[in-house]
């Protein structure tokens, strides 16, 4: 059999440092004979206190398939899947209102950087695709004015109404007459803190500074609402501007590749119910 960390690496090659924070969680070594319920326990919580809740999530569930997938060659405590179950904190998101995006994408970029950020941002925001699709798309994938790709993570084929302005991000002409304009720099890739630095920079520029107050990782903040903008914010705002425009929930599921329509309404739709019945707007307005 395998030792864990090929086992682990064969299947999340991108995600070494995993094993490095359950040494560190537990103060043993990532091996098989460690998988221990009090080990599995010390790593969760760790994880929850000295990171993101999302993140301890993932590496959780991470670890719980490779542990899975050997299950019948193993010998695991009874239990064992439920200590690594991490429930999920609600936090509240934002999403740019269609002058927002508006304003971003009429940014003019200084450096080739903020070219990067920028064209990957739009391109999630009005294509509603994720990194790893956006760098691998070309003028190829436009077919019949829609953009048509089949994700990298979830296998299902997307198909999006092209914008002008994709259209000219993928034929490399999207404001071509800038200082600082690259063709095709939404194929290039840059770290994440690096883009969430840059994409909260031109967001800022851009006047995008309403304060707003937020629920999230368990306390509230009242920040300029560019001090919340992130990588997931392209597709949350796809997402969300859709279903403001009338579009259904089950299309908006489709057009950013999800495999569940209920990933859709609970993580990126950011926004309160669109229209309420004349009978579920009465019962509250009884109410004087």
């Amino acid at each position: 059999m395998k030792t864990l960390e090929n086992a682990f690496l064969d299947k999340y090659p991108q995600n070494g440092k995993v094993i490095e924070k359950w040494t560190i969680a537990t103060g043993s070594p990532f091996v098989w004979e460690s998988m221990t319920k009090p080990n599995m326990a010390a790593f969760g919580e760790w994880l929850c206190n000295n990171g993101a809740r999302s993140s301890a999530k993932t590496y959780c569930a991470q670890l719980k398939s490779i542990l899975n997938l050997y299950s019948e060659e193993l010998s695991l405590p009874k239990g064992w899947d439920k200590v690594l179950l991490i429930r999920g904190d609600t936090s509240e998101q934002i999403y740019l209102t269609d002058e927002e995006l508006k304003r971003v994408i009429e940014y003019r970029p200084d450096t080739k950087i903020e070219a990067i950020v920028q064209q990957q941002f739009v391109l999630s925001a009005l294509v509603g695709a994720r990194h790893g699709d956006i760098v691998k798309l070309t003028e190829a994938n436009i077919r019949d004015e829609y953009i048509c790709y089949v994700s990298e993570k979830t296998h299902i084929k997307a198909q999006v109404p092209i914008s002008n302005v994709a259209k000219r991000i993928l034929k490399g002409n999207f404001h071509h007459n800038t200082v600082g304009y690259e063709k095709f720099a939404y194929k290039e890739s840059v770290s994440d803190p690096t883009f969430n630095d840059t994409l909260r920079r031109i967001c800022n520029l851009c006047d995008i500074d309403e304060e707003i107050t937020l629920y999230r990782r368990g306390k509230t903040s009242t920040l300029p609402k560019w001090s919340f903008a992130s990588s997931h914010l392209g597709r949350r705002t796809c997402a969300t501007l859709l279903y403001l425009h009338g579009c259904d929930i089950y299309t908006i599921s489709r057009i950013l590749a999800h495999n569940s329509v209920e990933m859709t309404a609970r993580r990126y739709i950011m926004t309160p119910i669109r229209e309420l019945s004349k009978e579920t707007m009465g019962y509250f307005s009884q109410f004087k």
